[in-house]
């Protein structure tokens, strides 16, 4: 539902979306949030590092300067505990490219 992607078109979706114990609004949940496939969709020839900057490039505001973006990039690297994984490539899950573990990947 949260993706739009709820098959039945006559069924609606009520609630809300708390963080913290504060009630968020649309436009915070549409910044803050992002839906994450459970399948890969992962490059996996690219480092962490060049995989989170492709997603924070598509994401974010293209009036944003590449400074700006590379340190919020490297924030979230930190954030998630990547930061030292950051240069690796990511790999393919044992398919041919070798990269980091799974735990790694879903992070």
């Amino acid at each position: 539902a949260l993706a739009k992607r709820y098959s039945n078109k006559t069924a609606s979706v009520r609630g809300a979306v708390f963080f913290d114990g504060n009630r968020s609004t649309r436009d915070w949940v549409r910044v803050n949030v992002g839906y994450v496939p459970q399948d890969d969709c992962l490059l996996p020839a690219l480092t962490v590092r060049e995989t989170v900057m492709y997603a924070a490039q598509l994401r974010m505001a293209s009036s944003i300067s590449h400074t700006r973006l590379k340190l919020r990039v490297d924030a979230i690297l930190t954030e998630l505990g990547i930061e030292h994984i950051a240069d690796q490539q990511v790999g393919d899950g044992g398919y041919g490219i070798r990269g980091v573990s799974g735990g790694e990947r879903r992070r």
